[in-house]
């Protein structure tokens, strides 16, 4: 059960973070490829989730969720 937990904090963490990010890098990029991107990485990284059974993947997979939100 507290592995589960585990999967909600990561995914805010790396958002917060990622955020202080996402502006430079949509100045730089151009702000459709920074979203286009970020909701690649998001849609991919949502369907993946469920796929493996491992706590370490899932927290993996959210964290990459947080980061690809951010954008």
């Amino acid at each position: 059960m507290v592995h589960v937990a585990w999967a909600g904090s990561p995914f805010s963490l790396s958002y917060a973070v990622s955020s202080l990010f996402s502006g430079p890098l949509s100045d730089r990029f151009g702000r459709k490829q920074a979203m286009f991107t970020g909701l690649l990485m998001l849609t991919i990284s949502t369907f993946a989730v469920p796929i493996f059974n491992n706590s370490s993947w899932v927290i993996a997979l959210r964290t990459i969720q947080g980061f690809a939100a951010a954008e």
